[in-house]
């Protein structure tokens, strides 16, 4: 399967024509990464891995209402930039929170700009090092709360059921049985009551506070298509900041740009890593190429160390544990590699796992390594992945010997890879005996002057306005 072959569905101009009824916005748009994410985790038997979460004290919840209150954007200063983050993204720093991926664009421009953030499972990372972040979950809040006291529109109920069918004629996949497009009706009901209010309370929010710009996280997947139109409608100019890895195959980042008319929905402006990214992505949106602060701040304080050993990284993405685990074992077992170093980095979400899923590397001595990843990074010769990941491009930072397993997931994300790529052990070993380099520059992944490239963009931003 080739993404592009998924981008068809939206080949046919009547999938927009089903409409929720005041915004004007596609019910499609608020879908689509549901739909697109069912098929390729079917398509690819691959799984959703969420981090469990505890039930929420009483305190907790009080405390959580309390802070969305009495930090809401409606007490924030006017500022001429409005940023609307994550707080799962915070960092801690000298005992105190940062947004990682915007706080050196608030230090940038501080007194223009005001940094939103949603709550991470109904709480807030504390305390926050800028005073000056409010929270964002009070709109939504507003939203939701008031369309539990509404009934659905007969015309919005009449769309969705005419869209249901048209998917059901359209789009053939396996996964999207009966069951499934009963569910998704039934989401897209609940949708089509909150985005009125949503609409209602954002649209308030921008006539009281008329920020110039604002940068939405995640706003190209579709479901801030309201948000955006309606800023539009008010000459505010919209923008998305990238947040991780991109690529021609990620379904929030490429769209089918036949329908022009649609660019309304999404933002003027993507700002990406570097100019290699540019050529990743095919949005409506006009590309500038920024840099990373919180990359180049985080990665200059490494320094590259020689080893005595030369030392294999491999970083596990979490979808082929025993391809790893048999990866590993015949490196080890080869004499070839019997005076190399070899460290195993499992995913995240796999800590939990790591006797069920690696206990054979255990038995082997192999090194399980979950420490700070840079520090690794800046002392291996080389780094080897299962998988797709933005550690990859990070990796470039210190090294060009960074390989990729070959299998029809990654051949999915990555059909032209900058990276070598191997589908069997004796592959891999070639590939480390030969020191076979990535070719492509690093400057080109990571523009080094995001400073400059940001104060140059807002600045152009804020005259025209």
């Amino acid at each position: 399967m080739l993404f592009d072959d998924l981008l068809k569905i939206e080949d046919s101009k009547v999938l927009f024509s089903y409409q929720f009824k005041g915004i004007n916005v596609p019910i499609w748009f608020y879908i689509r990464n549901e739909i697109l994410r069912e098929i390729i985790d079917c398509e690819f038997l691959q799984s959703d891995p969420r981090v469990l979460t505890h039930k929420k004290k009483v305190i907790e919840m009080l405390k959580y209402f309390l802070l969305t209150l009495i930090k809401n954007p409606f007490f924030s200063n006017r500022k001429d930039i409005y940023i609307f983050g994550s707080d799962v993204v915070n960092v801690k720093e000298n005992g105190k929170f940062i947004n990682r991926l915007y706080n050196d664009f608030y230090e940038t421009f501080p007194n223009k700009t005001q940094i939103l953030e949603s709550s991470t499972n109904r709480s807030y990372q504390r305390p926050k090092k800028h005073k000056s972040i409010y929270y964002s979950d009070f709109l939504d809040l507003f939203a939701i709360l008031l369309s539990k006291f509404v009934r659905v529109e007969k015309e919005d109920k009449i769309a969705i059921s005419e869209l249901i069918s048209f998917l059901k004629k359209n789009v053939n996949h396996e996964s999207l049985n009966d069951l499934y497009f009963i569910k998704l009706e039934k989401i897209l009901i609940i949708i089509s009551k909150r985005v009125r209010f949503s609409s209602f309370i954002y649209k308030y929010l921008f006539k009281i506070k008329k920020p110039k710009l604002i940068i939405l996280e995640d706003a190209s997947y579709g479901s801030m298509a309201h948000i955006i139109l309606l800023a539009k409608e008010l000459g505010i100019v919209t923008a998305e900041y990238q947040h991780g890895y991109i690529g021609l195959s990620h379904r929030g980042y490429n769209h089918n740009l036949n329908y022009k008319q649609n660019s309304k929905y999404f933002p003027d402006y993507f700002l990406h890593y570097g100019k290699y990214w540019g050529s990743q992505c095919r949005l409506f949106s006009k590309k500038i190429a920024i840099g990373s602060p919180n990359i180049s701040k985080t990665l200059n304080k490494y320094k590259t160390k020689q080893n005595k050993l030369k030392t294999i990284l491999f970083i596990s993405g979490g979808t082929s544990p025993q391809e790893v685990t048999q990866l590993i074992i015949d490196l080890k077992k080869d004499n070839q590699f019997r005076d190399y170093r070899i460290l195993f980095r499992p995913h995240p979400a796999e800590k939990i796992f790591l006797d069920t899923r690696y206990g054979l590397l255990k038995d082997l001595n192999i090194e399980i390594y979950d420490s700070n990843l840079y520090e690794a990074l800046v002392s291996v010769d080389y780094v080897i992945s299962d998988g797709v990941s933005s550690v990859l491009y990070e990796a470039l930072y210190f090294m060009n010997k960074i390989y990729m397993m070959d299998t029809r997931f990654t051949k999915f994300y990555e059909e032209n890879s900058i990276f070598p790529t191997f589908k069997t052990s004796n592959e891999l070993k070639t590939l480390i005996l030969d020191n076979v380099e990535v070719q492509q520059d690093k400057n080109d992944i990571w523009d080094k002057n995001w400073k400059l490239n940001y104060e140059n963009f807002i600045n152009e931003v804020l005259e025209l306005k």
